[in-house]
C-alpha cells in the first residue's frame, strides 16, 4: 500500500499547512510522525489540527478561534453538539448522527453546524474563512478536489464509500482503503467516510488509533429540562391582578418543544406543587367530580412530562381530586418516602427508568417530610412521610446498577446558603444539601423554597431550582461518554430560561380554554359591593381593613369568640369602590385552607401572640419617629398572624417573649386562666409556622370549606363593605417602613 508522506509543516504541534491533496491531515502523534494518517471522504477540507486523545487539539495558528477546553477534550469542534442535528443513523456506535466525529468535530462556521467533514469549516461561511476547526475548502477563486462518481453503494476498495459496518484490516476488504470507522451525512452517496491508510506502520498502530476514534466518538449529551412550584399558572394571564404574567405551562410548551426536537435525546421533569395555585386550579381541585378533568395534567401531557414528584401542595385538597389527577396521568408520580400510598389508593412510585437512544436514567422521587406539619390528617388519611435521606441511600445504588444516570428530583430546598455553608435554621422541611451529599447522585433537581438556583455544582452533585409559576425552565445538559456497554457523566452545562417571550403554545391553550372559560363565568359575577378603595397585600404595620376582612369572614363562619389570620397575598393590590367579584377573595386568600375552632387559654393565647412578632428582630429610632422596624429575612409576612376580637399593643423595642402589652377581651385584661375559643385555619391547625399550642389545643369544631369560597359567602351575607379597620392593635412606636434583608421562601 502507498505510503504518503508528511510534510513538515503537518507534523503534530505544527498547526495545519495547506490542503495536502484535498482531504488528508496530519495523524495522531507516533514514533517518527509515521504510522497512521487520517482523512476524509470529499465531504470537506482538512480540519486543520491534529488528532490528540480526544479529537482536535487546537486549530492552526495562522487563524480560527482557539476551542474551548471542553471541546478540545470530546473532540466535537465549536458548537459541535451532534445531538442538535435531525437524526440520521450512525452505525458506527448507534447514535444518532454522524456530525462532530471527524478529526475536530463538527464545525460551526457562520452558526450552522455542517455534517459529515468531521471539522471542516465551510468556505462560504461568514466569520473566517476557517469555519471553527479550519481550513474550510479550497481558497477563494480555486477549484476543490475533482469529485469522483459514486454507485450509490459502499466501495469495497477504500475510495470514498458511505457508513458500513467495521472492518479490521485492510486485507479483509480485498485490498481497499483502510479502515472504515462509520459514515459520513453527505448529499450523495460515497463521501464522508473516515479512513486510516496504515502504509507501512505495524497493525497495533491501526488498532491503537481506531481505538482511540472510536472512544472520542462516543461523547453524547442528555438534555434535562425541569419545572417546580408551577402552583398550577397554566396561561400567561393573571387572572387575579388582571395583568399578563411572567411564566406559564403554555409557554414552557414551546420551548420544551423546541429544545426536544434540536436534542431527541431530552428528559422533562416536574418538582411538584403543580396542580394547586391559581383560581383557575381550585375550581377544579375544589369539585369532586370523579370524571371532571384537570387542566393541569392536560397541559403536562401536551408538554410530555416524563415524570412528576408530589410537592407539599398536592395534597391540599385532600385525596379525593389527587386520585383523580393521578389516574388521569399519562406519566408517573414518584414520591419514594411516601408510605401507605397503594392503600390509599394513589399509584405513586419510588423511581421511574427512561431510556433515550440506548441512555438509561433513572429518576428517583422525593416528596417533603413535613406534609404532616402543614396539612390536617383529614387530608391525608392513611398516608406517612418517611425520611427522605434514608429512602435516597437506599434507592441511589439500585439507580446505579439499573442507569447510566441518576437524577434525584426533590420537593424541598437547602438548609445551608449555598455560598457560605451556613444553616438556615430550616432543616425539616428543607434538606437537599444533605442529599447532594450522597454519592452517586449525578444531578439534583430541587423546589419549594422558590429559588432561582441556575445549575451548578455542589461538591460532586450538580444542583439546580427553577423559581416558581413557570417563569423559569432548568435546562442542564450532561455530557456522557461510553464506557463497556453504558455511559456515565463527564461534565454539564446549564442555564435556568426564562419563558416570558415564548409564544404560548395553541393546543395547550385550547386544553385548558374549557376551565378557562369557566372561571371567566365566575369572575364575572358580582357578589357584593365596596363603598371605599381597598388595599390588599403588603406587610401590616398597622391594622389592616384587608385582613380584618378575613377576621370577619372566618368569624361569622365559625361563631369563634377570637380570630387569628396572617396576610398571603403577596404583593399590594388595589380594588376601586363598585362591585365585587370572586376577584376579591381570590386575592384576600389566595391558598385553599379550611378553618378550625381550638380552646385556648389566656397564658396559651399570649404564647401565640409573643410566637406571632418574634419574626421581627428590632427597631430603629435613631433618626427619631417614625422608626424603622426589621423583619428576619426566614420568617415570611404569611407567619405574621394578628388577632382579632381583643386588644392587645406590641412593643418591639421590648425583648421577644415579651413584647406583646395590655391583652383585654371585652374591656378587662387576659388572665392566664381564661378560656378562649379561637378560629384558625387549617395549616395552623396541623402546626405549619411552629405556632405553640394550635396543633395540640382541643378542637371544638372544623368548618369544612376553602376560605375563598367562605370569604365570597360572607360578602354576600354582607352585600355592601365599608372597608375600615377595627384599630384593636398597635405597635407602641409608628413606623416609616419596614426592612428586610430578602423574601423568604413559600411552603
Amino acid at each position: 500500500m502507498r505510503r504518503h508522506p508528511v510534510p513538515p509543516h503537518q507534523r503534530p504541534g505544527r498547526g495545519a499547512g495547506p490542503a495536502h491533496r484535498g482531504v488528508r491531515t496530519a495523524g495522531p502523534a507516533h514514533p517518527a510522525d509515521r504510522g497512521l494518517r487520517v482523512g476524509v471522504g470529499r465531504c470537506g477540507g482538512p480540519p486543520g489540527g491534529r488528532v490528540r486523545g480526544g479529537g482536535l487539539d487546537r486549530p492552526h495558528r495562522g487563524g480560527g478561534p482557539r476551542l474551548p477546553a471542553a471541546h478540545r477534550r470530546h473532540g466535537r469542534g465549536v458548537g459541535g453538539d451532534r445531538t442538535r442535528l435531525p437524526a440520521t443513523g450512525d452505525p458506527r456506535v448507534g447514535l444518532p448522527h454522524p456530525a462532530g466525529r471527524g478529526s475536530g468535530g463538527g464545525a460551526r462556521g457562520g452558526g450552522e453546524l455542517f455534517p459529515g467533514g468531521g471539522g471542516a469549516g465551510h468556505p462560504h461561511v461568514p466569520g473566517g474563512r476557517d469555519g471553527a476547526s479550519g481550513p474550510g475548502g479550497p481558497p477563494p477563486g480555486r477549484a476543490g478536489p475533482p469529485r469522483r462518481r459514486s454507485s450509490g453503494r459502499c466501495p469495497r476498495r477504500g475510495a470514498g464509500g458511505g457508513a458500513g459496518r467495521r472492518v479490521p484490516h485492510a486485507r479483509h476488504r480485498g485490498g481497499g482503503g483502510g479502515l472504515r470507522v462509520g459514515g459520513g451525512d453527505c448529499r450523495r452517496p460515497g463521501r464522508g467516510v473516515w479512513r486510516i491508510s496504515p502504509g507501512h506502520a505495524p497493525v497495533r498502530r491501526l488498532a491503537g488509533a481506531a481505538l482511540l476514534l472510536a472512544a472520542w466518538a462516543q461523547a453524547e449529551t442528555l438534555t434535562v429540562l425541569y419545572t417546580s412550584d408551577v402552583h398550577g399558572h397554566l396561561l400567561p394571564y393573571d387572572e387575579v391582578r388582571e395583568r399578563p404574567a411572567r411564566g406559564s405551562l403554555a409557554q414552557v410548551a414551546t420551548l420544551v418543544a423546541r429544545l426536544r426536537a434540536e436534542n431527541p435525546r431530552t428528559v422533562v421533569l416536574d418538582g411538584g406543587d403543580t396542580l394547586q395555585g391559581t383560581p383557575l386550579t381550585h375550581l377544579v381541585l375544589a369539585d369532586e367530580t370523579a370524571d371532571l378533568a384537570d387542566p393541569t395534567v392536560a397541559a403536562m401531557h401536551r408538554i410530555g412530562i416524563d415524570a412528576a414528584v408530589l410537592g407539599n401542595h398536592e395534597f391540599n385538597y385532600g385525596l379525593v381530586p389527587l386520585r383523580r389527577a393521578i389516574r388521569q396521568s399519562r406519566f408517573p408520580w414518584l414520591a419514594a418516602n411516601l408510605g401507605g400510598a397503594a392503600a390509599a389508593g394513589l399509584k405513586v412510585g419510588d423511581m421511574v427508568v427512561l431510556e433515550r437512544g440506548g441512555m438509561r436514567v433513572a429518576v428517583i422521587g422525593l416528596t417533603n417530610p413535613n406534609v404532616p406539619h402543614w396539612e390536617l390528617p383529614e387530608h391525608r388519611p392513611g398516608l406517612t412521610f418517611g425520611d427522605p435521606l434514608a429512602a435516597a441511600r437506599r434507592l441511589v445504588p439500585q439507580a446505579r446498577q439499573r442507569a447510566d444516570v441518576v437524577i434525584v428530583v426533590a420537593h424541598t430546598g437547602f438548609e445551608r446558603e449555598l455560598e457560605s455553608g451556613t444553616e438556615t435554621g430550616s432543616e425539616e422541611e428543607n434538606f437537599a444539601w444533605r442529599l447532594a451529599e450522597l454519592p452517586g447522585i449525578d444531578l439534583l433537581l430541587t423546589g419549594h423554597t422558590h429559588r432561582d438556583i441556575a445549575p451548578r455544582r455542589l461538591g460532586a452533585t450538580v444542583v439546580a431550582q427553577p423559581g416558581r409559576h413557570a417563569e423559569l425552565v432548568t435546562r442542564v445538559d450532561l455530557e456522557l461518554e461510553r464506557v463497556g456497554n453504558g455511559f456515565r457523566v463527564t461534565n454539564f452545562r446549564g442555564a435556568n430560561l426564562p419563558v416570558a417571550n415564548e409564544e404560548p403554545d395553541g393546543e395547550l391553550v385550547a386544553a385548558v380554554e374549557p376551565a378557562r372559560a369557566r372561571l371567566a363565568a365566575v369572575f364575572s359575577t358580582v357578589i357584593g359591593e365596596l363603598r371605599a378603595p381597598l388595599a390588599v397585600g403588603g406587610v401590616a404595620t398597622e391594622d389592616d381593613p384587608a385582613l380584618d376582612l378575613v377576621h370577619a369572614a372566618q368569624l361569622h363562619a365559625s361563631g369563634a369568640q377570637l380570630s387569628l389570620a396572617a396576610p398571603l397575598a403577596g404583593a399590594p393590590l388595589e380594588f376601586p369602590p363598585g362591585p365585587v367579584t370572586p376577584r376579591l377573595p381570590h386575592a384576600l386568600y389566595p391558598y385553599p385552607n379550611s378553618l378550625v375552632v381550638v380552646r385556648l387559654s389566656g397564658a396559651q393565647l399570649r404564647d401565640v401572640l409573643e410566637h406571632a412578632v418574634a419574626g421581627w428582630t428590632g427597631v430603629d429610632c435613631r433618626t427619631g419617629p417614625p422608626c424603622t422596624a426589621f423583619r428576619d429575612r426566614r420568617v415570611p409576612a404569611y407567619a405574621f398572624d394578628t388577632l382579632e376580637g381583643a386588644d392587645y399593643a406590641v412593643d418591639l423595642a421590648a425583648p421577644p417573649g415579651h413584647r406583646v402589652r395590655w391583652l383585654r377581651c371585652a374591656g378587662r385584661p387576659v388572665e392566664e386562666g381564661d378560656r378562649f375559643t379561637v378560629v384558625i385555619n387549617s395549616y395552623r391547625a396541623a402546626g405549619g409556622g411552629s405556632y405553640p399550642h394550635l396543633a395540640t389545643a382541643e378542637r371544638v369544631r372544623r368548618v369544612d370549606r376553602w376560605m375563598p369560597d367562605i370569604l365570597a359567602d360572607y360578602i354576600r351575607a354582607r352585600g355592601t363593605l365599608a372597608p375600615r379597620a377595627s384599630g384593636n392593635w398597635a405597635f407602641t412606636l409608628p413606623f416609616r417602613g419596614v426592612a428586610v434583608a430578602a423574601p423568604a421562601g413559600v411552603p
